[in-house]
């Protein structure tokens, strides 16, 4: 999880990623971070009315995926 707690899930507590949750478009420049070893480090800076796909989401921390050009993304937004 994004705060650093690790664990297991059951198998029968998860189900199938068949595609984003939602889509957002960021009404100011956001930028994607990947934690590393408790450091949030800067993927990628998304620009004002782009879409991000949101994947997943733990508390108030948002995962999400950007595509520019023939490139992915993937970081957590904060």
């Amino acid at each position: 999880m994004p705060g650093g707690l690790q664990g297991y899930l059951r198998k029968q507590d998860t189900e199938a990623f068949n595609g984003p949750i939602n889509r957002l478009a960021p009404e100011s420049n956001i930028m994607l971070w990947k934690d590393y070893a408790h450091q949030l480090i800067p993927v990628v800076s998304v620009p004002q009315g782009e879409y991000v796909s949101v994947l997943a989401s733990a508390g108030s921390a948002i995962f999400a995926e950007y595509r520019s050009d023939d490139l992915t993304y993937q970081g957590w937004l904060h």
